[in-house]
């Protein structure tokens, strides 16, 4: 089969590679599509450590080409893939935290993901998707997951008001997400125009170019809930900071590459609850990536438009190219093996 793995920082190549062992209680996949996100391009430079080698592909949807022992799900049926596979064993595994396990697997980040022709995977890591779900929206669930994990940890519920720091793909899934948690108005900061155009399709109450404009704008209406998806060395803590009314919460979700100061004594002051979130967790009965799936059959039409460009596998160089820069228009790109 072919795959694509990272090599010197800067570059991506196909390779040739023999098709993933099947152990008992697996499942093999022909993947289907397979997205770019941040992670992903911070890999491909090295800015997360030495990648040569990983093949990338955490937000993958496929259709089961095999099944180990044990496995009793169909050949043939389509899946979305999440891609976190913690030891089982330790207190986070066993109290439905498998993201915070300090053995987590994360394919296509710590090990080999689903850029290439086929993946292999534990069975629990497979979402059976109705009919009519398209592998462009199976791949999208997992950006979904992140976003309802969010939602969740900041307690966005019915007549919250939420400013989304970001427009990029998590940025914008986040309008979904947060519309879905029963928000009432959604604000958003968008540097580009076609962002900004995909935040209102979205639903987004208002955009605005920053944090900045957008406090000014809101003035005295400050939000309840601010979600940060912009990391690297952005400033995105100090405006979500004054964008939060007292008592507020901000979520971060942006992976940040530096560290950033933050206003402290507004954060006391105004009594901030500050939240990390990372991937997705199974604390609940209806764990995120699984609410992820149902909401993907409700909002696949708005959800797909946000590729904007697709790849074969063997145009993994310029589809990495293409989702950083974004002059080309570019929310979010899949490659299709």
């Amino acid at each position: 089969m072919q795959a694509a793995a990272f090599g010197d920082p800067g570059t991506i190549e196909i390779l040739d590679a023999p098709p993933p062992e099947l152990p008992p209680g697996w499942v093999r996949l022909a993947v289907g599509s397979v997205g770019i996100c941040g992670t992903d391009l911070h890999m491909l430079h090295g800015v997360i450590g030495d990648t040569r080698g990983i093949r990338p592909g955490h937000e993958v949807g496929g259709v089961i080409e095999s099944v180990g022992d044990g496995v009793s799900l169909q050949t043939g049926t389509p899946v979305a893939i999440e891609p976190t596979h913690g030891c089982g064993e330790c207190l986070h595994c066993q109290s439905g935290f498998p993201n915070r396990c300090v053995s987590l697997t994360l394919y296509g980040v710590t090990t080999n993901g689903g850029m290439a022709d086929l993946l292999a995977v534990p069975a629990h890591c497979v979402h059976p998707l109705s009919g009519g779900i398209t592998m462009t929206m199976a791949a999208l669930c997992e950006p979904l997951a992140v976003c309802v994990r969010a939602m969740r940890l900041a307690n966005v519920g019915p007549g919250d008001r939420v400013a989304v720091l970001g427009a990029g793909s998590i940025g914008l899934i986040a309008i979904v997400a947060a519309r879905a948690a029963g928000a009432k108005d959604v604000y958003i900061t968008a540097r580009h125009e076609h962002q900004r155009e995909f935040a209102r399709a979205l639903g987004a109450t208002e955009v605005f170019a920053d944090g900045t404009s957008a406090a000014t704008a809101l003035g005295e209406r400050l939000v309840d809930v601010v979600i940060e998806t912009v990391g690297g060395e952005a400033d995105t803590l100090v405006e979500a900071i004054h964008l939060a009314r007292p008592g507020g919460t901000i979520a971060v979700l942006g992976a940040f590459t530096g560290a950033p100061p933050i206003p402290a004594l507004m954060v006391m002051a105004k009594e901030l609850h500050l939240v990390g979130s990372s991937c997705y967790a199974h604390d609940t009965p209806e764990g995120d990536f699984a609410l992820a799936t149902q909401l993907a059959q409700r909002h696949q039409d708005d959800l797909v438009a946000l590729v904007t460009h697709t790849f074969a596998l063997d145009q993994v160089a310029a589809a990495f190219a293409t989702a950083e820069d974004k002059g080309t228009g570019s929310i979010k790109i899949h490659v299709r093996p």
